[in-house]
């Protein structure tokens, strides 16, 4: 049947063929004679009915998928556009169809990807450093590919490229070739130059490297190049960098460290972040089940890291069970904390439930250039303290550096802390950091239950009560520093009624201070707050667990804070997310 993808026809109000597209009819069982409804599968008429309709009344584009009989008498897929035309024959409206074959294109999009997958795989053989330059974008990129993943040198227009290489990147006898470089590329022009540069070795040893670029011909405006180095000592140099750990299918201690710091010194104000990840207890695992597994382990780790990697950065084994990775292509912090997330969570998962109680989990600490520093060795050491913080704080989790919480030995010592241990003056210098690692125990990381996060809450804040009630008193969960009560009894004055619904403001959240403003609107509920002896309380109104919480101090009647306003209002969205998914 050929190449066919897509094609045209045309059709009057009565679905008479008007013209169409020569490959098109020979690939379809149409009849100039008979209408298109004769070459539709009977089940799909009435929705081809509806699509016309809808053109013809609303003049609108429509699309919907049908069944067409072909030549070879068998049904297939097409993906249908139906669109008004602007013109009338015989006083009927005509409409076009756009039609693609979804069989042919599927066989021709897993052509184009294996093709894809071919260069590829010559551009992992040739382990070059290549450059791809959009003329109508003004976009440059010059890159290698290792193991799947993208290294870029650089990405951004000429005249960024031009700055960066005068960052004393390139020899200065040779800024003039460079600059007639950049001029190739950016007229399309074919070009050959020598130029002594430092930004494909290691920092500060200047190579001599051929850059050489091509104008592609065609309807694109690509120019494609490549860097070759100039002698023999430049491709060791090249070479070496990217030599493979014997133990696991990742980077050795001295390729990942080059990697990084080739990644730094190309980055300008790019961020790089350097993460080191220590397997928890692996001499255990040795010593219990043997160093060939122990090696299985650490194998299928690598793997798991390499998979959440991607082609956003590298992997490399710096000693015994200890990795690092160096991620240099990543968008915002979001997507950081669900690379690192997804990391700790399928190492914790890869033995679990397959017998032998075996336990697998990691610790990791990570920070950035240029923010922790401006070399390799800099960012490193903060790192290395990241990952020594999540050790102590109970291993099985990741720490990034953060500013301002982790600049000195008193914040750390407070964030890892248990919080009864926290004393008020500890916890008045560190309440974000205290915050912080509830709702991160609590919520993404899941390793406390409600209770203990309810415990947690009340403790470090120094409140007499938490109450959650569900809507209609269906489900209870009170602490006290007694105890934690699931008992639905004790709370039967609170209830979501339309008197105590109107006490909530418009973000769902009520103070109360004093009785007064409560009893002329709730009396029943003023009544059961004096008796709980409770003198100051905010409740918040939730929205996906169904009902409010309670935060109450009985000691004393005291306004409430800005920072604890905020800080029960994070806290109360939180419990609302988590009690919904428990």
């Amino acid at each position: 049947m050929g190449e066919f993808f897509e094609g045209k026809i045309t059709i009057d109000e009565n679905l008479y063929l008007f013209k169409e597209d020569c490959e098109l009819y020979n690939h379809l069982k149409l009849d100039m004679y008979a209408p298109l409804s004769d070459c539709v599968h009977a089940d799909d008429l009435p929705r081809l009915n509806e699509i016309l309709n809808s053109v013809k009344n609303d003049g609108n584009n429509n699309t919907s998928a049908i069944r067409m009989l072909c030549q070879d008498n068998t049904y297939r897929w097409f993906m249908i556009i139906a669109e008004k035309e602007h013109f009338e024959v015989n006083g009927q409206n005509m409409m076009t169809l756009l039609l693609s074959d979804w069989l042919l294109q599927s066989d021709y999009m897993n052509l184009l990807l294996e093709k894809v997958s071919y260069n590829d795989a010559y551009l992992q053989m040739l382990q070059g450093i290549l450059l791809c330059y959009d003329r109508n974008a003004d976009y440059l990129d010059i890159f290698m590919q290792q193991d799947n993943h993208h290294i870029s040198f650089f990405s951004g227009n000429i005249a960024k490229w031009k700055q960066f290489c005068l960052e004393n990147r390139v020899s200065k006898q040779d800024i003039p070739a460079l600059f007639e470089f950049s001029d190739d590329l950016e007229a399309g022009r074919s070009g050959t130059y020598d130029i002594l540069t430092n930004m494909f070795s290691e920092q500060g040893k200047e190579s001599l490297f051929t850059f050489k670029c091509n104008m592609v011909h065609g309807q694109t405006q690509i120019v494609l190049g490549c860097i070759i180095p100039h002698a023999q000592g430049s491709a060791a140099l090249l070479g070496e960098t990217y030599e493979k750990d014997v133990g696991i299918d990742a980077l050795n201690k001295k390729a990942i460290t080059e990697y990084a710091k080739r990644a730094i010194h190309a980055a300008g104000d790019q961020k790089v972040y350097i993460g080191i990840i220590d397997l928890d207890n692996f001499k255990i695992i040795n010593d219990t089940y043997g160093h060939l597994f122990g090696d299985e382990v650490l194998k299928l780790s690598g793997e798991i890291i390499k998979n959440a990697l991607g082609n956003r950065g590298m992997l490399g084994r710096i000693g015994g069970d200890e990795m690092m990775i160096v991620v240099d292509q990543i968008s915002d912090y979001t997507e950081l904390r669900n690379l690192l997330r997804t990391i700790r969570t399928n190492i914790e998962w890869a033995y679990k439930g397959k017998g032998d109680n075996i336990v697998t989990t990691c610790s990791i600490g990570i920070s950035c250039y240029p923010d922790q520093g401006s070399t390799f060795e800099e960012v490193f050491e903060v790192s290395d303290r990241m990952l020594y913080l999540a050790k102590e704080k109970g291993k099985n989790r990741y720490v990034i550096y953060t500013p301002g919480l982790h600049d000195n030995q008193k914040e750390m010592d407070c964030l890892h802390a248990k919080p009864q241990d926290i004393d008020a003056e500890q916890f008045k210098n560190n309440k974000i950091g205290v915050l912080q690692r509830m709702i991160d125990d609590y919520l993404i990381r899941k390793v406390v239950t409600n209770e203990v996060m309810f415990r947690e809450i009340g403790l470090a804040f120094e409140l007499q009560e938490i109450l959650y009630v569900s809507e209609e008193n269906a489900f209870v969960l009170q602490w006290t520093p007694e105890g934690t009560s699931y008992d639905i009894s004790a709370v039967h004055a609170f209830y979501l009624d339309d008197d105590f619904v109107k006490c909530f403001d418009q973000n769902g959240m009520f103070f109360m201070n004093n009785y007064t403003i409560i009893e002329g609107k709730c009396p029943a509920v003023a009544k059961e707050l004096k008796q709980r002896n409770v003198q100051s309380a905010i409740f918040y109104h939730l929205t996906n667990a169904s009902g409010y919480l309670m935060f109450a101090r009985k000691n004393s009647r005291s306004l409430w804070s800005e920072y604890e306003m905020m800080a029960f209002g994070i806290i109360a969205r939180t419990i609302d997310i988590a009690i919904m998914n428990r």
